[in-house]
């Protein structure tokens, strides 16, 4: 195709720097475009660039996925190809102290915590210094309302990672409200720690 045209369009005197009107194209610009830089060597209809390409703060659009490991990247491509990085979290909290039985006055209240970063819970864990000599019920409070109770069989030290039953434990934003009542007193166990396992948002 000879991009010049026919007839008066041809024998531009300097095409680089005119605006050209020939068959099929309106107005277009030749003053940045040197055609030594920007032509098709490969005979596959290919426009090869042969410098920077500076789109002068435009946008590409309509670009397809990429095949080949140096092909340009859509941001729908991006977005579904890409995970946002995970960041593991947790967040332990002691209710006693190491070595106080959890007689009447440790469990008359509760104690009172605040998460210190907005996280998504995934599992919790209660476990202790000295095990129980019975069943110890724990419950957890979220600004207020009762979330989840877990339970400490007796003679253990360790719940394990208990999944979530109340979905309102999921997301704690930072500084919300945990609190963490002791059902009973328990003549042997010590050192309570709750810990919440789970990610960053």
């Amino acid at each position: 195709m000879n991009v010049f045209g026919e007839g008066k369009k041809q024998g531009l005197t300097n095409p680089l720097t005119e605006d050209l009107l020939a068959d099929g194209f309106n107005a277009l610009n030749f003053n940045e475009v040197h055609l030594a830089e920007l032509h098709d060597t490969s005979g596959t209809g290919k426009i090869v660039v042969h410098e920077e390409f500076n789109m002068t703060n435009n946008m590409i659009s309509n670009l397809a996925d990429p095949v080949q490991n140096k092909d340009a990247a859509n941001k729908q491509y991006v977005d579904n190809a890409v995970a946002p990085p995970v960041f593991p979290y947790d967040f332990m909290a002691a209710y006693s102290d190491e070595t106080t039985q959890l007689g009447p006055a440790l469990t008359k209240y509760p104690v009172v915590y605040q998460c210190p970063n907005d996280m998504q819970v995934q599992t919790i864990r209660l476990f202790l210094t000295t095990a129980t000599t019975n069943i110890l019920e724990i419950s957890i409070v979220k600004n207020f309302a009762l979330t989840q109770t877990i339970t400490i069989p007796a003679g253990s030290l360790d719940t394990g990672d208990v999944a979530l039953t109340d979905p309102a434990l999921q997301y704690l934003l930072k500084g919300a409200r945990i609190e963490l009542y002791p059902f009973q007193q328990d003549p042997t166990a010590t050192g309570i720690k709750l810990l919440l396992n789970g990610v960053l948002q």
